[in-house]
């Protein structure tokens, strides 16, 4: 199982801060390529257990990628970042290669990107989600 959370804004200089937080290296290596060039700006981290207390602090955004995790894991990180008061309102992006996306949306996801993801697909989700915060402040 494979899942990923973002969160975004404030921007600084511009930028859009998204966490991506993914236990492979890879994985952060081909996110990072993808935002190249954009308004986007990863923060990464392959500690999953960290990515709460990060997000609070930074306000970015979040990712989560793990090929070990199961889902009930995925499905408790998104109950923390919705119970968390610094956190219940960033919009997270679910991406996994299983076919969960209502599941992830019942659980507050704010939307969803099936694996395997490419550039435009990761980049759309990000800006679709980067422009319904903007709208809403």
């Amino acid at each position: 199982m494979i899942s990923v959370a973002k969160v975004s804004l404030p921007s600084v200089d511009g930028q859009v801060r998204v966490l991506a937080i993914d236990d492979n290296t890879d994985t952060l290596r081909l996110w990072r390529r993808y935002v190249q060039r954009t308004r986007s700006s990863l923060i990464e981290t392959s500690d999953p257990d960290e990515a709460l207390a990060l997000a609070a602090r930074l306000r970015a955004g979040v990712g989560r990628a793990r090929r070990d995790v199961a889902p009930e894991s995925t499905a408790e990180l998104l109950r923390q970042f919705r119970r968390h008061v610094a956190t219940a309102t960033i919009p997270i992006i679910v991406c996994t290669v299983l076919p969960q996306r209502q599941l992830a949306l019942s659980l507050g996801a704010a939307d969803f990107v099936q694996k395997p993801v490419t550039g435009p697909d990761f980049r759309a989700a990000l800006e679709r989600q980067t422009a319904a915060v903007e709208r809403s402040e």
